[in-house]
């Protein structure tokens, strides 16, 4: 892979390569909420941008610092990605946001199809994949909006 990359990007990178091979492409339709849900990994066969990625009522997916290129030369395929971090709309400056991290890949390979992949790396966690909740009321404020004003101020 490409030196000069941070921590993060490395981490980002292994597990593109840790899923992508194994993971059936789809279309920008099969994408829905579930991509926040820690660990999700899609790879979709169409071009993908942020408005494409489910968002909050009081949020919406923004692009952070600049994006990164790598290429792994044994694959001979070439990476570009970026981080996504959830970010205020300006209708509701007062609202809570969640805390997620989702990461935004294209994969160009020469002479195939370019994909795209999602991976969230923090988000809505669950355990021992029975989907056992192992949350804290703060992390739903974000739907305080879908409900009444008093009983939102109230739990949150």
């Amino acid at each position: 892979m490409t030196p000069d990359l941070q921590p993060e990007h490395i981490r980002a990178l292994d597990k593109l390569v840790e899923h992508f091979d194994s993971t059936t492409p789809g279309t920008r339709n099969t994408i829905s909420s579930k991509v926040w849900e820690e660990g999700a990994f899609l790879v979709i066969n169409e071009v993908v941008a942020a408005k494409h990625i489910p968002c909050g009522r009081t949020w919406r997916w923004n692009q952070t610092k600049s994006r990164k290129t790598a290429k792994a030369i044994e694959q001979n395929v070439t990476v570009n990605f970026h981080k996504l971090i959830p970010r205020k709309k300006r209708n509701a400056m007062d609202a809570e946001i969640p805390t997620f991290k989702l990461w935004w890949y294209e994969i160009v390979i020469p002479g195939k199809e370019t994909h795209y992949a999602l991976w969230c790396e923090r988000g809505i966690e669950y355990s021992r994949g029975v989907r056992e909740c192992e949350m804290h009321v703060s992390q739903f404020s974000f739907l305080a909006e879908f409900m009444d004003p008093e009983t939102a101020a109230d739990i949150w």
